[in-house]
């Protein structure tokens, strides 16, 4: 899955075991429809990844490459419990064919997420098939006989 949008937060690698570590940043889509409602995605990236952010500024817009994950665990409660995170993979600035994207003009590129449409419906029309060209009918030729047996 990928979304692109403004990277509003980085935050520092945390090592959350000797040998994992774990970098999370945030990312607002812009609602195309009513930017009060923006998204604000919290990702995050693993291990060798985590310094994918360090080429980016907060403010600039990014293209995020990512996987869901869902894990499932047990509080100390006893309850169950389940959470979700963007797994990112990929970090990069997103480019127009043929454009060098940067700041204002990358984010009027790429108005991140763009909000769904209803189709429109078409009348239904009945249209007569085109009609194939017809070969001239053979005219007989004046003193041929025809001797084939079918």
């Amino acid at each position: 899955m990928e979304i692109i949008g403004n990277l509003i937060e980085k935050r520092d690698v945390r090592q959350a075991s000797p040998t994992f570590t774990v970098r999370e940043f945030v990312v607002e889509v812009v609602n195309q429809r009513d930017p009060r409602y923006n998204d604000y995605l919290l990702c995050q990236l693993t291990g060798d990844r985590c310094s994918l952010l360090d080429q980016f500024n907060i403010g600039e817009v990014v293209q995020v490459t990512f996987d869901l994950r869902g894990r499932k665990w047990q509080a100390q409660d006893g309850s169950t419990r389940y959470i979700m995170s963007l797994n990112a993979w990929r970090v990069d600035r997103p480019q127009a064919p043929g454009q060098n994207m940067g700041g204002y003009a990358a984010q009027q590129a790429y108005p991140q997420q763009q909000a769904y449409q209803q189709p429109v419906q078409q009348p239904a029309y009945q249209q007569a098939a085109p009609q194939q060209p017809q070969a001239p009918a053979a005219q007989p030729v004046p003193g041929a006989t025809d001797d084939l047996p079918f």
